[in-house]
């Protein structure tokens, strides 16, 4: 996109404002996702988002909370009778023997919430282990999905962006002028395009992984959708207006030329071209000739030739 507004500067970037702000958004949440420093804190996020609405637990652990503190609240009471049953000055047999009663009694009453206590936090525990166990597999699941979905819009927005610049290209002056007139420039205005001069100027037995990765998706690209055309002829100007009727009909198309004898040797030599096209007008030898040494050179035999 730099590149186009570079070199055709009356194009609106605004037109672009829109799917950039898209993919700046997509691009943020997927450094965070792919982030391995980033642990995700799951008791935190279970606690929060799933136990916090769960009715009948929260109910569970207010009775929980209830009973731990009435049963605080019995062992308090227990424990003063206790020294008031253990003290000398207590001697009057009534007040003993309802002490002793209402000791019993409390007692009897505490034994009950701790052994409810026991049931209800078993049933606690079992609750959230069973379910954490389900959910971290379940948000495993779930950012797994989200993360493919984000490289999905990703993608999207990219072929989006991609193609846009493309038709941009093939209509604008500026491109043609600096970009499709240079004898040179084989491939058509598209990121492709780029990352295929980028990987030029590499080793390719030394790629880091990224790099690898990029290389053997041009090669399925190029081997599912390219075509290889060679434009016999001297005249730049009619190359240029070949370049873009063949680009116009797909990005990965690859467009070479031959100005001179040796040049349509090498390439013929050196390539398989699914279409020659022949330029009457500007050519070193009669047409007849030279696609009969074009055909020689055809390994193939399906190497069609046309006249221009």
């Amino acid at each position: 996109l730099d590149t186009l507004i570079f070199m055709d500067n009356s194009i609106d970037q605004t037109q672009f404002s829109s799917l950039k702000s898209i993919i700046m958004h997509l691009e943020n949440s997927y450094t965070d996702m792919k982030d391995k420093h980033k642990m995700f804190n799951i008791n935190k996020i279970f606690n929060e988002t799933f136990l916090s609405l769960q009715c009948h637990y929260q109910a569970l652990l207010a009775t929980i909370d209830t009973r731990k503190n009435r049963s605080a609240a019995l062992e308090s009471q227990i424990k003063n009778l206790n020294l008031e049953l253990n003290s000398k000055s207590n001697a009057n047999p009534d007040k003993i023997k309802a002490k002793q009663e209402r000791l019993e009694s409390l007692q009897k009453e505490n034994e009950y919430y701790k052994t409810s206590l026991k049931r209800l936090i078993a049933i606690k525990e079992d609750f959230y282990k069973k379910n954490l166990s389900i959910f971290e597999n379940a948000f495993k699941l779930s950012k797994e999905k989200l993360f493919s979905k984000i490289i999905t819009g990703l993608n999207l927005c990219a072929t989006i962006m991609d193609m846009k610049i493309w038709k941009l290209s093939l209509k604008s002056s500026g491109v043609k002028n600096s970009y499709f007139t240079r004898s040179n420039i084989e491939n058509s205005f598209c990121s492709l395009s780029f990352a295929e001069h980028y990987l030029s100027r590499l080793n390719k037995s030394a790629l880091n992984p990224f790099d690898h990765k990029l290389l053997l998706y041009i090669q399925k690209i190029s081997k599912e959708q390219r075509k290889k055309f060679l434009v016999v002829t001297s005249d730049l100007d009619l190359l240029c207006k070949i370049k873009i009727e063949i680009f116009s009909l797909n990005p990965y198309y690859l467009v070479k030329y031959a100005p001179k004898k040796v040049n349509y040797q090498s390439l013929m030599r050196d390539n398989t071209f699914d279409i020659v096209y022949i330029d009457e007008k500007h050519v070193w030898d009669n047409v007849a000739d030279i696609i009969l040494e074009g055909k020689h050179f055809d390994k193939t035999g399906k190497t069609k030739f046309k006249l221009i």
